[in-house]
């Protein structure tokens, strides 16, 4: 059985790549654990991939619950990528100023974690949200 590092770490690689197919295969397998871990990845996975296919409601529910489960775990890199996700929800949404909040939110934590690959991204992503105001 693959471990739950082994997993975050698909999570991690299926997120930057937009792998969906690899999130809902990694989230079908996180559901098998049962911890909140597990949960909030899958969930996380889920999320995003959900996002993609449109379901922006859906995605939300997902991802907010990602970020609860993230904050109960002290987990900042979860949170980060959850806020992340959310982020790109807002925007696809049309809620620039939600999808700002959740961006420096994400960015702040991944400043909190000294992750600096992950902070340029999110500076991206800002910069993107910004050309659309």
């Amino acid at each position: 059985m693959t471990s739950i590092e082994e997993l975050y770490d698909e999570v991690r690689t299926a997120l930057v790549q937009k792998d969906y197919d690899a999130l809902r295969r990694v989230a079908d397998e996180l559901k098998t654990f049962g911890t909140t871990q597990a949960t909030a990845l899958a969930a996380l996975a889920e999320g995003s991939v959900l996002c993609f296919c449109g379901e922006t409601n859906q995605a939300r529910v997902l991802l907010s619950s990602a970020v609860e489960m993230f904050e109960q775990l002290e987990d900042r890199e979860g949170m980060a990528r959850a806020y992340n996700c959310l982020a790109r929800v807002s925007k696809v949404t049309g809620d620039a100023t939600a999808a700002m909040q959740e961006y420096r939110r994400a960015r702040a934590l991944l400043e909190e974690i000294d992750d600096p690959t992950g902070q340029a991204a999110v500076i991206g992503h800002i910069g993107t949200v910004y050309r659309e105001l």
